[in-house]
């Protein structure tokens, strides 16, 4: 299959996933502490060599589009362009110096598990605790918001790798 079929068909497959499933969750009292956003490893999956203006509208565009969903006008588009502008600087952190091919996507099998996980937890984290200040657009109770952006971080760090898994493997077949 054609890679940007894939991706688009992968892009389907995670805004569907975050918009009926995931916003619809109910977990009772936990409720206010997970709350997993997932559609941002749409961002950290394109490209590492990308233009930097096409990035920073791709990620405005999707947090925009998952704004109208959830109603929060705009927050989510200015966690997208966040994450879309940190992504580069862990990026750098984390790659090998010699040899890799900057037109491939950071996954498991190009840098290893630990990095992968490494890299998608620090920018969920991240992605959450941005959002999760910005909803009370406040610092006060920051260490209330950074648990809470941990524990719904964490969560999405254990789907995230799952749906990773899970597409590597359609890949494969």
């Amino acid at each position: 299959m054609n890679p940007i079929t894939r991706y688009i068909l992968k892009l389907l497959f995670i805004m569907l996933l975050q918009v009926i499933v995931l916003k619809e969750m109910e977990l009772g009292a936990a409720n206010w502490w997970i709350t997993p956003f997932v559609y941002f490893i749409i961002i950290l999956d394109l490209p590492l060599k990308i233009n930097p203006l096409l990035f920073m509208l791709i990620a405005f565009s999707l947090g925009i589009i998952i704004d109208m969903f959830y109603n929060t006008f705009g927050m989510h588009a200015s966690a997208c362009v966040f994450l879309a502008f940190v992504r580069h600087y862990f990026v750098v952190l984390l790659l090998p110096r010699d040899g890799f091919d900057m037109n491939t996507t950071f996954t498991i099998k190009n840098v290893g598990f630990l990095k992968y996980v490494f890299y998608i937890g620090i920018l969920s984290v991240l992605y959450h605790l941005w959002f999760f200040i910005f909803e009370r657009f406040s610092f006060d109770y920051f260490f209330l918001r950074l648990s809470q952006a941990l524990t719904s971080g964490i969560f999405a760090i254990l789907l995230l790798i799952l749906l990773h898994l899970a597409f590597v493997k359609t890949q494969k077949n």
